[in-house]
């Protein structure tokens, strides 16, 4: 029993301290906290903290992008927290500031999505179907983020004609809902999830190509793609809403 105990304490103290080591590493893995402190010093060296700016480029070596005005003014609020413009930190301080970030977007877009898919009258847990084949084409067009290429594949897949004029009038749809991200330091448009949940459903509103019917029909294209949207509730919860009919 004493024998047991012990074991007990040594892994509670075990769970502690890990932890304890997640929450100095921001809740990132190992590799991921060595790459930073690695950018961070190539950056920065080891006699001083980082600014504001720095940060920024540091955060872009690791992926993590600081696309706009409004991401900016959010990791500045994060990263002075009150303290004057001049301040510096080290690089467990901006391991910190970058997590902060990192979370308050992933938030920020969860409300973003369930806000376009009420407007939509979509259900929540059917978001994932949606997810599914949006990610589906950004990987099939071996990018980052979802361009016009890949929503005119979209459109196309869920049932639209495109002749030269609707192809225009798509490309000014896109434009319309796209926001801007930086890639290897290129502007680029793109679509968040949450705009392309808005997109499409504007294009079935307007019946955009005859989507409608093309939808309803199962149109040539991507065969993968075609059976994935013909199996989902996607298909169900176009009928549900009156985005087609049966």
């Amino acid at each position: 029993m004493a024998e047991n105990a012990q074991l007990f304490v040594l892994a509670e103290k075990c769970t502690e301290l890990e932890k304890q080591r997640a929450h100095e590493r921001a809740g990132f893995s190992f590799d991921h906290v060595q790459r930073f402190q690695q950018f961070f010093e190539a950056t920065i060296g080891l006699q001083r903290g980082a600014k504001l700016e720095e940060l920024i480029r540091i955060m872009e070596s690791f992926r993590i992008t600081v696309s706009d005005i409004a991401d900016k003014s959010d990791l500045e609020h994060i990263f002075l927290s009150g303290r004057d413009k001049g301040t510096e930190l080290s690089v467990w301080e901006c391991l910190h500031v970058a997590r902060r970030f990192v979370d308050k977007k992933e938030m920020d877009e969860r409300d973003r999505d369930a806000q376009a898919a009420m407007d939509a009258g979509i259900p929540h847990f059917e978001l994932r179907d949606f997810r599914a084949f949006y990610d589906q084409l950004i990987e099939e067009d071996k990018a980052d983020v979802f361009t016009y290429k890949a929503l005119s594949k979209a459109v196309r897949i869920m049932g639209a004609t495109l002749s030269m004029e609707t192809n225009v009038e798509l490309d000014s749809l896109f434009r319309h809902y796209a926001s801007l991200t930086f890639q290897d330091q290129e502007e680029v448009d793109h679509l968040a999830f949450s705009d392309f949940i808005s997109l499409v459903s504007n294009l079935f509103s307007e019946d955009f190509g005859g989507i409608k019917s093309g939808f309803n029909a199962g149109v040539d294209g991507d065969e993968a793609a075609v059976a994935f949207l013909q199996q989902s509730e996607t298909r169900r919860m176009a009928r549900r809403t009156g985005l087609v009919r049966s």
